[in-house]
């Protein structure tokens, strides 16, 4: 399983092959930079690199959802680029990793070319914004590493120089014969058993099948190297535990204000069909797709029943704790929105980066030629960060991805989202496949706090989002999709 297209990580696996299975993995610092990176990924982001069939939950419908949706309900053109191509907070960070999973350059910023503009010394770091002042379409440039005060240091995950222990679960530890000896224990194993070593490289190829299995299956080493058919089970729930949600802050900063929707259901509550909702619910449900992987594992406790992104997660501040920087730990405990990047209403309560201002000797200059060797400016200028979603000054602080007013939309019970309309609504009727003893009845439905982050919940790891939440905790019809 060598690599012949671009930049590789080499992993040494350790294999029981008469049972076909991975016992783990030793590596350098770099595959493991690589595997903790995903912590920090948004959500829209891996279905992005997965295709749009990352199978998490409702994340691809989502998505697809963005994909399919008028520019004219977003606040600017840039919104949904947004969702599409959400930025990453620990860009920097991941840029310097040796095989990258995203694609996204994040020294890519776009500035208004008009050299009379007012605004002359702001830049936005999302394509298809427009300039705030004179309306012109924003030109991508790309700033050198040396050009921006920031950190130009080669910061990664993990400290230089160790050598790491990965299960196949996805637990991490610094190698020692203690914990060699406790793996072999645990599988039953002695040291002079046939156990085979197979060196690997991986480029970026296999590094994102490897996130699709850590996202969905429970043994990604043996699945990566056997080349396993990926099966998650499927997740149908009833009624999500209170247990699944630990106490957040109550900062003031993080007020909630309840969401009414009109839920379309069979009157003997056995089936939803589809809610009614307006911008503040739609809102929240795009949202999740600029959401780091980290912050649901933070938030919720656990991931989901598939996958082992928690082992991971639980490695940073525990068995991995010692082989890492404190900043860079909590890059991976707390990861953060891009500036810019959260919603209105922020029920999973995750920090945003603060807008960073970036200092050129050449700014003028960098505007109108892009980076040369030759600069005219006299002074360097500090230039600020734009908000995507604004339209002007007189807007310049707003969070919200969709265009309030009185706007409804038709959200399914996998979380699809389309424009409300007759025609719509018929399509959605028909293909529920309702059988005729079922009747149909609207019910209004306010939703406090705990039921947003249900469904935020259960939108991860189920398609039944809107039964698994707002129906009684019974058995239910599941209709056609």
């Amino acid at each position: 399983m060598s690599s012949n297209a671009g930049p590789t990580v080499a992993v040494k696996l350790f294999i029981d092959e008469e049972k076909q299975r991975v016992l783990f993995a030793e590596s350098d610092k770099e595959f493991v930079d690589v595997v903790f990176s995903f912590l920090t990924l948004p959500l829209g982001s891996i279905v992005r690199v997965l295709g749009k069939q990352s199978e998490v939950g409702c994340l691809d419908e989502i998505y697809k959802s963005v994909e399919n949706l008028s520019i004219d309900h977003f606040q600017t053109k840039a919104c949904k680029t947004m969702l599409l191509r959400p930025l990453n907070a620990a860009a920097s960070e991941c840029d310097r990793l040796k095989v990258k999973v995203d694609d996204t350059n994040p020294r890519a910023i776009y500035v208004c070319p008009n050299s009379s503009c007012q605004i002359s010394c702001s830049y936005c770091s999302v394509y298809d914004a427009v300039c705030k002042s004179c309306g012109c379409s924003l030109y991508l440039k790309e700033v050198p590493l040396n050009a921006a005060v920031g950190n130009s240091e080669d910061v990664f995950f993990v400290q230089n120089g160790m050598k790491l222990i990965v299960t196949d679960d996805l637990h991490v530890y610094p190698a020692s014969t203690s914990i060699v000896l406790s793996l072999l224990d645990k599988f039953g194993l002695q040291e002079e058993d046939n156990i085979e070593e197979k060196n690997l490289e991986l480029n970026s190829n296999k590094i994102t099948s490897l996130l699709k299995r850590v996202l969905l299956s429970k043994q990604p080493l043996t699945g990566l190297y056997f080349d396993v058919a990926l099966t998650p089970d499927a997740v149908i729930l009833d009624q999500l535990s209170e247990e699944m949600f630990p106490k957040q802050s109550k900062d003031g900063n993080h007020k909630f204000i309840p969401i009414k929707i009109k839920l379309v259901q069979t009157k003997d509550h056995t089936s939803v069909l589809y809610a009614e909702a307006g911008q503040d619910f739609i809102d929240i449900v795009f949202g999740l797709l600029s959401v780091p992987v980290g912050s649901i594992v933070k938030a919720y406790g656990q991931w989901s029943p598939n996958g082992c992104v928690d082992n991971l997660y639980r490695s940073t501040d525990g068995s991995a704790r010692g082989c890492m920087k404190e900043e860079c730990r909590t890059l991976l405990l707390s990861p953060k929105f891009a500036p810019f990047f959260g919603c209105t209403t922020n029920v999973l309560q995750v920090d945003e980066l603060h807008p960073r201002v970036l200092l050129f000797k050449y700014l003028k200059c960098f505007r109108t030629h892009g980076w040369t060797s030759t600069c005219y400016c006299s002074q360097p200028l500090g230039a600020t960060l734009m908000n995507p979603k604004s339209l002007g000054s007189a807007d310049a602080t707003t969070r919200a991805y969709i265009k309030g007013g009185p706007r409804n939309f038709i959200v399914t019970n996998d979380l699809r989202v389309l424009h409300f309309s007759i025609a719509n609504t018929l399509h959605v009727l028909r293909a529920a496949k309702i059988p005729k003893d079922k009747k149909l009845v609207e019910q209004e439905v306010t939703l406090d706090r705990i039921q947003v982050l249900k469904l935020l919940r259960a939108a991860v790891f189920t398609r039944e989002v809107l039964s698994s939440v707002l129906l009684p905790p019974k058995k239910k019809w599941h209709p056609h999709h």
